[in-house]
């Protein structure tokens, strides 16, 4: 029997309201806040991280629970964020919540809260449901655990967690799979947590911040490397590049007024052994460039 339960608090609503959820349903609950990016080390300030972990603390505290905080920033550098460099150097696009769902928050933290809190089981506020329950109430021996989508269509996350296993699935809780967000939010303001239920949703990589660019943060790790932009459909160089790391496919680029156009250009080949991008002018939508269908799909895990 299910009693004791991680609730992972992010300082959002969201997490807020999962371990609310949980404790009104009878569950001892503990709050564990996650620090994996080291902004002091990499010389940014940008992510409200100090603010955030406040927060959290504010949560626990205003639902008498338990909380702690864990740091797996070396865990995040090595499984997560190397892995994203390594596939923008090769021209391709990663994204890092579904690395660090399946590697941190759902690994990490699970053995984190097992081994050092003695839990039974670990719950986040991802809009996500579980075939076992979401609160694994329909735990079976035996019984296959499947990802199933959140009743809220506009917030379901379960692209992000696609790539968590069968065993850690079995052991994670959605409290808030069930809800919509105008629902959470209502139920927060009950709560009392006014300032959690207006607080502002974080949105993309928090650590890149709202002050630069993306390609402004890659500058700093991936160093920049000229190549040429070449038009696909007659090979010829129309243009160059500081790196195909500032590429993805699909992406509209600005050519000089050598090449001028009022369609304008699509990536639609990135090749990192030559570092070309190839470009192809379209009078199209972007989906309807023939360079950009695919057939086939690969898919590794």
């Amino acid at each position: 029997m299910i009693q004791r339960v991680v609730c992972a608090i992010s300082g959002g609503v969201d997490s807020a309201v999962s371990a609310a959820i949980l404790k009104k349903k009878g569950f001892e609950v503990i709050g564990v806040y996650m620090n994996n990016w080291d902004f002091v080390e990499e010389g940014e300030n940008h992510c409200p991280r100090t603010l955030d972990e406040t927060d959290a603390q504010r949560i626990c505290t205003a639902l008498d629970i338990k909380y702690y905080r864990v740091d797996f920033v070396k865990e995040y550098w090595n499984g997560v964020f190397e892995r994203f460099l390594d596939g923008y150097r090769a021209g391709k696009t990663l994204v890092a919540d579904v690395e660090c769902n399946a590697l941190i928050k759902f690994e990490a933290l699970h053995r984190f809260s097992i081994d050092s809190l003695g839990v039974d089981a670990v719950a986040t506020g991802h809009y996500a449901q579980n075939s076992l329950g979401n609160f694994l109430e329909n735990t079976k021996k035996g019984a296959i655990p499947h990802l199933l989508t959140a009743v809220d269509p506009l917030k379901d996350q379960t692209y992000f967690l696609s790539r968590i296993s069968e065993n850690q699935l079995r052991r994670s809780m959605f409290p808030i799979g069930d809800q919509i967000k105008s629902n959470v939010k209502k139920m927060a303001v009950e709560m009392g947590l006014n300032e959690v239920a207006e607080k502002k949703e974080s949105m993309g990589l928090c650590y890149v911040g709202k002050r630069r660019k993306f390609s402004e943060f890659l500058e700093k790790y991936i160093p920049d490397k000229k190549g040429n932009l070449v038009d696909i459909e007659t090979a010829e160089v129309i243009g160059e590049h500081n790196g195909i790391h500032h590429f993805t496919i699909g992406k509209r680029v600005a050519i000089n007024t050598n090449y001028p156009t009022h369609y304008g250009f699509y990536v639609c080949k990135i090749d990192s052994c030559s570092n070309i991008v190839y470009l192809r002018v379209t009078i199209e939508r972007v989906f309807e460039i023939p360079p950009l269908w695919h057939r086939p799909i690969v898919v590794s895990a």
